[in-house]
């Protein structure tokens, strides 16, 4: 499956291949009709080339933005994310939090490394996952903490 940094990309290149083609399809219309036209600038023709050039411009531009978009979002979502993250995130939460980014632990052992009671690690994990931030999965006896998926 692409990722949409992947998938502007592609439609970037499309974009550029298409204005190419585009800009050699306009040089030959020009030529045509400045070779067959015998009416002059009153000519129909002239203003038939300045709509197609129009519309071949606006199309181009709004590709390029739609690309744009989509190199940037995934970025975007992201950054965003951790600004948010960092908002809600603080002191004992955010050590777990820096330990989770580093892949999932068992609770026992997340007690082990911060030195935090058992009872306080339980509350302080119940308001990352209140924060959607962290899932617990049963293990045994114990739990398995991890970040929620896309936030590693």
């Amino acid at each position: 499956m692409m990722k949409n940094y992947q998938v502007g990309l592609v439609l970037l290149t499309f974009v550029i291949a298409i204005s190419i083609l585009n800009y050699s399809y306009e040089q030959a219309l020009s030529e045509i009709v400045n070779t067959t036209c015998t009416h002059g600038l009153s000519c129909p023709m002239y203003a038939t080339l300045k709509a197609q050039h129009a519309f071949s411009v606006i199309l181009i531009i709004v590709l390029i933005a739609v690309s744009g978009y989509f190199i940037s979002i995934d970025y975007l979502k992201k950054h965003l994310f951790y600004a948010k993250i960092k908002i809600a995130v603080s002191g004992e939460e955010k050590k777990i939090y820096e330990l989770l980014k580093k892949g999932s632990i068992s609770q026992n052992n997340l007690i082990n490394e911060t030195g935090i009671t058992k009872v306080k690690m339980t509350r302080i994990l119940n308001r990352l996952e209140k924060k959607n931030l962290i899932e617990r999965k049963r293990s045994g006896t114990g739990n398995i903490v991890e970040l929620k998926t896309g936030l590693k």
